[in-house]
């Protein structure tokens, strides 16, 4: 309707603009009552990505006589080597006139890999597409895989990963993605080779100890009790929803305590939920106060996820000490504890050429 005032708008043709990287894209402005003579409209980038200048455009001048005349303003992005989609807020402002503005986002160019790099030593751009660039931090780069379908693959230098900082939020956990694969034990930019894998020499550690002070106690069921834990995360890793699909390959997972008042916080201090395949990990040092202190999975379900190739140790939980899944292949499952009842080292489906060692429980048994 009617704008009166003494304060005018300024008329932009769009709100938003996408800016090819290495191009540029234009918009219009044009004014919405007549100013009653000359006036100039300055238009300026507030350069928060000093990538998207105003290429031209930047100064206009509207009068009585053209002042509802859209006049054009073009924007460029320069061409760089990052993937980061930069944006900036262009400032379109006139004496007596309502400021507007606008939010430029550059559009890249450059395609995604397959293969995220992680190192937390890196410290370069952090995009992954290089050791030196590579994520320093895991749960980013498993966001990034999640939202870009090319992704396939997240590599993993060695060293301790934690899905949230020191004294941080205990229900943030390392979130596996369908269709993509975490694989450790990456020598990383420590080594003249980054590129080699050996899960024996480089095998990083996913922890949920946020705080880095857990004991090492004698008896996994003194695990549960142990006050040191009190701030560790309930799940180091979580496959919610997830099936075979989301795989994750050479890590040492350790440091759940799922000791949570809400029933899901309660299962998986290792491994919460789904159907993925795990291999080559060992599952040690977790905790929960209801069922599956290693692993809490889908142990019912129809779904392809397995365990293979792994040793789930000394975990413990109020029932089922070591590992609730499906399938289970070439495994060691050995000193896990339930502290209450049922089963201190498995309740599964289906287990192929598994060792079963020293579990124990107050409860039905080892195994069921």
């Amino acid at each position: 309707g009617a704008y009166e005032g003494p304060d005018q708008a300024i008329l932009l043709s769009v709100r938003s603009l996408a800016v090819p990287e290495g191009s540029t894209a234009q918009f219009t402005v044009a004014l919405a009552m007549d100013p009653m003579g000359p006036v100039e409209v300055n238009v300026a980038s507030d350069l928060a990505d000093g990538d998207i200048t105003v290429d031209s455009g930047a100064m206009l001048s509207f009068d009585s006589a053209d002042y509802n005349v859209p006049q054009i303003v073009t924007l460029a992005a320069q061409e760089d080597p990052d993937r980061f989609t930069g944006a900036a807020k262009i400032r379109i402002t006139a004496p007596g006139f309502t400021a507007a503005g606008l939010l430029a986002l550059e559009d890249e160019n450059e395609p995604y890999p397959d293969t995220l790099l992680v190192d937390k030593r890196a410290g370069g751009t952090g995009d992954g597409a290089s050791w030196q660039n590579a994520f320093t931090d895991l749960e980013a780069a498993i966001t990034e895989a999640n939202a870009v379908p090319e992704i396939k693959n997240v590599w993993v230098a060695q060293g301790t990963y934690t899905p949230a900082p020191r004294s941080g939020d205990r229900a943030a956990s390392f979130r596996l993605v369908n269709g993509v694969t975490i694989m450790g034990g990456y020598a990383g930019l420590s080594e003249s080779d980054p590129d080699e894998r050996d899960t024996s020499l480089y095998r990083p550690i996913l922890s949920g100890d946020l705080n880095g002070d857990d004991s090492r106690p004698i008896d996994p069921c003194d695990l549960i009790i142990d006050s040191a834990r009190s701030e560790n995360g309930y799940h180091v890793v979580t496959a919610s929803d997830c099936n075979h699909t989301a795989v994750i390959d050479g890590f040492t997972i350790t440091g759940g305590n799922a000791d949570g008042t809400e029933y899901q916080d309660q299962r998986g201090g290792g491994i919460y939920e789904g159907c993925p395949t795990v291999s080559d990990c060992i599952i040690t040092a977790n905790t929960a106060s209801n069922s599956g202190g290693g692993v809490s999975g889908a142990y019912y379900s129809i779904e392809a996820g397995v365990v293979r190739n792994s040793t789930i140790s000394r975990n413990a939980a109020g029932s089922v000490g070591g590992i609730e899944f499906t399938r289970i292949e070439n495994c060691i499952v050995r000193e896990n504890r339930a502290t209450v009842h049922g089963s201190g080292a498995a309740v599964i489906t289906f287990a192929a050429d598994c060792t079963f060692e020293n579990n124990s429980t107050v409860g039905s048994g080892g195994v069921m």
